[in-house]
């Protein structure tokens, strides 16, 4: 049997959640929601430091406070997707639960798999940065001691 087939297969079965599993679902949808509100405050509180830090604290070093200020102005743009994707999972997972529709589940997951693929793409980038740090760092070492 083809992986198509065999996709096919699962697509057209009837899943039927149990009700330890709709518990478990209404739980979920709770953290997610709470984690998502949690998110969106650090989002501001974000944004709040890098006005703050942008034009309220130069001073001395105005050069160096708009670098901060706008690394931290992408750090919060950054994360606005994976916690946009957890609050529309949260949402729409409850409106599911509450009437039982099947389409809202479908996207409340497919909210959740944008979460975590967006998740995913950014440790794997931030991965590869660490690692290009390292190998930099560690060749700034050997040309240190050649000197």
């Amino acid at each position: 049997m083809s992986t198509f087939e065999e996709t096919n297969k699962a697509a057209n079965q009837n899943i039927h959640i149990t009700i330890n599993a709709f518990k478990y679902l209404k739980e979920v949808q709770k953290w997610t929601f709470f984690f998502s509100i949690i998110g969106f405050i650090g989002i501001g509180i974000i944004l709040v430091a890098a006005i703050v830090i942008g034009f309220v604290l130069p001073t001395k070093y105005a050069d160096q406070s708009i670098f901060v200020a706008i690394a931290y102005i992408i750090m919060a743009m950054i994360y606005v997707f994976p916690v946009k994707y957890l609050y529309g999972f949260s949402r729409k997972l409850k409106k599911a639960l509450l009437s039982e529709d099947e389409e809202q589940l479908e996207l409340s997951f497919k909210n959740l798999k944008s979460h975590f693929k967006f998740v995913g793409v950014v440790t794997i980038l931030m991965m590869c940065f660490y690692g290009f740090i390292f190998i930099i760092s560690f060749l700034g070492v050997f040309h240190g001691f050649s000197l």
